[in-house]
């Protein structure tokens, strides 16, 4: 009896401190796996903004750019992401998801602010035209040191999540399988521990 309640507080000491070592880790994997998806989707919206200020440089001047409205609605229907073209004063002139005569003002939006001063800007926020939260990054659009307006693309958060989440699972798998690993060798270090001081105890 003594030999099994002192096997088992041991093999519960090396089980504890297994889980404990294995969620530390996870949520520290996980995090940085989160992490660098969100870096990752960022990117590409920066990219596809990139190639929106190729394509939108003639429009800026104009208060509204039919073709160039239906070129965004193409082009983001085939990305997935919402594009939107915006005038130096805040106007919107295209986007691929809305009627820009619908739309508010963006000169005060927090990704615009930041490109105005920063040529790059980044936020996550609610939208009241789509009704979700979404990830935004603009860029900038200057000629000649003239600022023209800005370029923006955006994710709605569910999609980006959807992506973390799938990231996750992944995590925790490895986590459970590490866990079935980990636990019988946990249980083979605890019986070679005990059994000599069971020894000892019995002398």
């Amino acid at each position: 009896m003594l030999r099994s309640r002192f096997f088992l507080k041991v093999y519960a000491v090396y089980v504890g401190l297994i889980l404990l070592a294995i969620a530390v880790v996870g949520a520290l994997v996980a995090q940085k796996v989160e992490q660098r998806a969100q870096e990752s989707i960022q990117q590409y919206l920066a990219d596809q903004a990139a190639l929106v200020r190729e394509l939108s440089s003639p429009a800026f001047g104009r208060s509204s750019s039919p073709s160039l409205h239906d070129r965004l609605r193409a082009l983001g229907g085939s990305i997935g992401a919402r594009l939107t073209v915006i005038r130096a004063d805040g106007v919107v002139i295209a986007d691929s998801q809305e009627s820009p005569s619908a739309m508010d003002n963006h000169a005060r939006r927090p990704e615009v602010l930041v490109a105005l001063s920063e040529g790059y800007g980044t936020a996550t926020r609610f939208s009241e035209t789509v009704g979700a939260t979404m990830m935004y990054v603009a860029l900038s659009v200057r000629e000649g040191g003239q600022l023209l307006g800005y370029v923006r693309a955006s994710l709605p958060l569910a999609a980006i999540e959807k992506q973390t989440d799938s990231l996750r699972a992944i995590v925790g798998l490895g986590g459970g399988v590490a866990a079935l690993v980990a636990l019988p060798l946990g249980l083979f270090l605890a019986r070679r521990l005990v059994r000599p001081l069971t020894l000892m105890t019995a002398v």
